[in-house]
C-alpha cells in the first residue's frame, strides 16, 4: 500500500465520518522524507470494535501501517474509551492524540457547521452519498477544520444510509416513542426524537451497554453496525 492508497483507504473506509489528524505532526512529518520514520499513532473513535464495519477498517489500518512504515504502531481506542469526539479535538491540539475517526454529527458541539451535511444537506441517493467528498460543502468543512481546529482531514465516507432504533421491544409507530428515554448522538437526532415525544439522552456508544442494562435508557438510536453489537440487549431494531 503506497501513500495514495492510504489516502484512498481513509476516504472509502469511513454515517458520514471524517478521519482527521493533527495538522502539525503526523500528516506533515511522517511523509516528509522518502524513507519515513516509524510512528506511533493513537487512533480514537466513538463506535464499537469489530465486527462493526468501521471498527474492522481501523483494525485493517493498524495491520497495514507497520507494513508500509516498518516499526510503526497504531493504538486503537474504540467506543469513546480514550476520548469522545469533542474531546478528541482538544487532545489532538495538545499532542495527546494523533488521529480520530469523527462522526460528523458528534463533531457538531465543536463546530455546528458540521451539521450542514447531516441536517439541511441530507443526501438521499447512493451516488450522492458516495460522492460527498466531491461537494463544495465538504471542502468548506475541511478548510474550516484546518483553520479553526488545526486538524487535517484525510477523507470522508459513510457506514450506513440511516439510523434505526434498537430496544427490548419494537418501536414501530410514533406512539411507541412517547416518554421513552432513547440514546441519541447529537442535535439532529435529538430533534427527531423530540418530535416523536421521546426523551433523547446523548451518550457515547461506550456507555450504551451499561445504560441499557441498568434501565437508564429504554433503547438506542444507532446504525445497523452499532446495533449488531447490541443485539442481545436490544433484540428489536426498526
Amino acid at each position: 500500500m503506497d501513500r495514495n492508497q492510504i489516502r484512498r483507504f481513509a476516504v472509502k473506509a469511513t454515517a458520514a465520518a471524517f478521519v482527521a489528524a493533527l495538522s502539525i505532526g503526523v500528516t506533515q512529518h511522517a511523509y516528509a522524507q522518502d524513507k519515513p520514520k516509524k510512528v506511533v499513532l493513537r487512533f480514537a473513535s466513538d463506535f464499537p470494535p469489530p465486527p462493526h464495519p468501521a471498527g474492522l477498517a481501523m483494525r485493517y489500518f493498524a495491520e497495514r501501517l507497520p507494513q508500509v512504515i516498518p516499526g510503526s504502531e497504531a493504538r486503537l481506542y474504540y467506543a469513546g474509551a480514550l476520548y469522545t469526539i469533542p474531546e478528541a479535538f482538544e487532545a489532538m491540539r495538545q499532542g495527546n492524540l494523533e488521529m480520530s475517526w469523527m462522526q460528523i454529527g458528534k463533531a457538531a458541539p465543536v463546530d455546528p457547521w458540521m451539521l450542514t451535511v447531516v441536517g439541511p444537506g441530507i443526501l438521499t441517493t447512493v451516488g450522492a452519498v458516495d460522492n460527498l467528498d466531491k461537494t463544495q460543502t465538504y471542502q468548506m468543512l475541511v478548510d474550516r477544520l484546518a483553520k479553526n481546529q488545526a486538524v487535517t482531514v484525510f477523507g470522508v465516507g459513510h457506514m450506513s444510509f440511516g439510523m434505526g432504533i434498537g430496544g427490548k421491544k419494537r418501536f414501530a409507530k410514533p406512539e411507541d416513542f412517547v416518554g421513552r428515554k432513547l440514546r441519541s448522538m447529537g442535535p439532529v437526532e435529538n430533534a427527531s426524537l423530540e418530535a416523536w415525544k421521546a426523551n433523547p439522552v446523548v451518550m457515547g456508544f461506550g456507555e450504551v451497554p451499561n445504560a441499557m442494562e441498568s434501565g437508564v435508557i429504554d433503547g438506542l438510536m444507532t446504525s445497523l453496525g452499532g446495533w449488531n453489537s447490541m443485539r442481545e440487549q436490544a433484540p428489536f431494531y426498526t
